[in-house]
């Protein structure tokens, strides 16, 4: 590893025969266990001469046991255990010995032990344990990856084809059975080239050595049955398990009787420099810390800014191969969109085991209001590292700082504690909450919503035009982030803008991972706002805004909603004028036949309106979820709307996926203002 980078501006090396007539110990840092991080802290008030001496490990190649000298005050790694900087090489054990020059300030000497740490690269996909594996672990993985992009890029060929089929059996003027028919066969075809794929990937790990335990109850997340393809994380887990104990057993008799330790010396001068602490005067000064982290905790700052300035962020965290498990971000409070977030793309390797990136650079910010967040997961932390630490152990979160001349630029800011307008939050399983709300002017609203999101929508937030029954506004996997711990936890953070009008905000749960019911995977970072909250704005007008007492529209003349199985529901409603209505009902219908629909009749018994399987569109969800909208002008008189469902596939009792508005599953008729 190269360290030039690291190294402080105009640090000399001296010659190992400098002589130190009288050492004198500055700090020792001893290896306390076969997993473990120890670490003691020195400062000079002066530059001083310090001679290092210490003992580390290697095992096939890499240093597992190891020390360091930080530099606190300007970030910077001081010298480092490498397997290219030794005195003495043993077969188990590297001797070290070498004298620098330190200029005044604040350090940091650590030691790290892990027992059991594997490697591995956010950069591409590359799973390595620390040592060489018989079975040429590392290529056979790069073998595997190349199988799985196959598999991944027929997936998405074949999702097309799906797509276009779905696209035809929407279509008016097809036959449907016809459609359904050759979405089958279509069907067929890609199960036998799964099956063929998974083979080859069998093949792949048995010539390899591994033995991979097929799991017949294996399902792919499309539903379609393809037992072949497994979760991928879950797969290369198992081959871990393969060698991995083997391996720890080898490595831990090469470990055993060893002292481990680093010892810094200086002479009777640098004596006299050693202090409690050394006032640093930096150039930059820190008006942002959320720093030394552990595990689980989500933190939020504010500062606001008078007018443009370079600000310098310094962030370290943890990143998976896909997945952000530490990390930081930036939000503007006004607009709140996301500014600047740590990203693979944007980080370094900081030292230690692979997953520890880090980001340090300036942004230029505009005028304005602004909240920092950083949040992390349940492991590899402050708290207690699960693998090798980064080399800034005290910095695990992140910093913002700027110059002296642009601090003057920079105000405190407390993110206003908010109570939202509608909070339909803290949900569990299968549950649908709507909240009616009205707005006398074209309005911004601010919502904050986490769900479940993967390829479909399970839990989601949206909302709904009270008199059309449109959806104005969804969370998808397109507008929303990462919400930390599972893949599938989402979340939506923005602003959103609204014209005059009445509207629904709807919020609606599966039947598993949820707030009150209990998660089936990790939980997010904020399990209780598990729902969708709608803030106000900055110049937020109070009298545009009011909740509807009843949950329906003020036009709304007759509705019935939120039908179950096996219902034959009536409502009547009356017109005094000739009136232009919309009717929107939504319903369930196959092969050109409803079988959940409504109708509405006039006070002579006649039908003067009904839910024809021709004049409907797709729902979403499963194709037989239907709608339509349809406006109609009815003379005055009395009149009856009604709304019939079969045994099967209604609100709440879905056999199959629900459409994406599942408390409209019935019928209404608005009059058209």
């Amino acid at each position: 590893m190269k360290i030039v980078k690291f190294l402080v501006s105009g640090l000399v090396l001296l010659s190992l025969e400098c002589a130190f007539a009288d050492d004198f110990l500055v700090t020792e840092v001893k290896s306390s266990g076969k997993s473990s991080f120890s670490y003691n802290s020195f400062s000079l008030k002066d530059s001083s001469k310090i001679r290092i001496t210490g003992v580390g490990k290697h095992y096939k190649g890499k240093m597992l046991d190891y020390a360091w000298i930080f530099n606190k005050d300007t970030k910077k790694l001081v010298w480092v255990m490498e397997l290219n900087n030794y005195k003495n090489y043993g077969k188990e054990s590297l001797d070290y010995e070498t004298s620098l020059k330190l200029p005044a300030g604040n350090y940091k000497v650590c030691y790290t032990s892990f027992k059991d740490t594997f490697w591995f690269s956010p950069n591409f996909f590359l799973f390595k344990f620390n040592s060489d594996e018989t079975h040429d672990f590392d290529e056979s993985m790069m073998e595997i990856e190349k199988e799985r992009k196959k598999i991944e890029k027929k997936k998405e060929k074949l999702d097309q084809k799906r797509k276009k089929l779905e696209q035809k059996s929407s279509s008016k003027n097809d036959d449907f059975d016809e459609v359904i028919q050759e979405f089958e066969e279509e069907m067929d075809e890609l199960d036998n080239e799964m099956a063929e794929l998974g083979k080859e990937i069998e093949e792949l790990t048995k010539s390899k050595g591994f033995n991979i335990k097929e799991n017949d109850n294996s399902k792919s997340e499309d539903g379609f049955g393809l037992n072949k393809i497994w979760n991928f994380d879950e797969f290369i887990e198992d081959i871990f398990k393969e060698f991995k104990d083997k391996d720890y057993r080898d490595y831990k008799n090469a470990k055993k009787n060893s002292k481990l330790k680093i010892s810094v010396f200086t002479d009777e001068k640098g004596k006299n420099n050693i202090v409690s602490y050394y006032p640093y005067n930096s150039l930059q000064k820190d008006f942002i810390s959320i720093t030394g982290l552990g595990d689980n905790e989500l933190i939020e700052k504010g500062f606001s800014l008078s007018k443009p300035t370079k600000v310098k962020i310094y962030a370290i965290g943890e990143f998976g191969m896909d997945d952000k498990a530490d990390y930081g971000w930036i939000v503007n409070n006004k607009t709140r969109d996301c500014v600047w977030q740590m990203e693979k793309l944007n980080t370094r390797h900081f030292g230690g085991s692979p997953k520890n990136r880090g980001y340090s650079g300036e942004i230029l910010f505009t005028e304005g209001n602004y909240s920092v967040y950083f949040q992390t997961d349940d492991s590899h932390s402050t708290d207690n590292w699960n693998s090798l630490p980064p080399f800034d152990t005290d910095n695990w979160g992140i910093t913002l700082s700027a110059d002296t001349l642009s601090i003057k630029n920079i105000a405190d800011f407390t993110p206003l504690n908010l109570v939202p307008l509608i909070d339909l939050s803290g949900l569990g399983d299968d549950e649908a909450v709507t909240k009616g709300f009205s707005l006398n002017n074209q309005t911004k609203l601010w919502i904050y919503a986490v769900g479940e999101i993967t390829k479909g929508q399970h839990d989601y937030g949206y909302i709904t035009n009270a008199i059309t029954k449109q959806i104005v506004w969804e969370m998808n996997y397109k507008n929303t982030k990462y919400a930390g711990g599972s893949n599938k936890n989402r979340y939506f953070d923005g602003i959103i803008e609204l014209p005059k009008g009445e509207y629904f905000a709807n919020f609606v749960t599966d039947d598993s991972h949820s707030y009150k019911d209990g998660w089936n995977s990790t939980m997010p970072m904020t399990p209780k706002s598990w729902g969708m909250k709608i803030y106000p704005t900055e110049n937020f007008d109070t009298k545009s805004f009011k909740i509807l007492t009843e949950q329906k529209s003020e036009s709304t003349l007759a509705e019935i909603l939120k039908v179950s199985d096996d219902a034959v529901l009536s409502k009547k409603f009356t017109l005094t004028k000739e009136t232009k209505v919309l009717i929107f009902c939504v319903g369930e219908g196959q092969s050109g036949e409803m079988y959940d629909y409504g109708w509405i009749k006039n006070e002579l018994g006649n039908t003067v309106w009904e839910m024809s399987y021709k004049k409907t569109s797709w729902a979403g969800g499963s194709k037989k979820n239907r709608y339509t909208s349809e406006e109609k002008t009815l003379t005055p008189g009395t009149y009856t709307l009604y709304y019939k469902s079969d045994d099967s596939h209604s609100y709440k009792n879905w056999n199959d996926s629900p459409p994406n508005d599942q408390n409209s599953w019935g019928i209404s008729v608005s009059i058209i203002k």
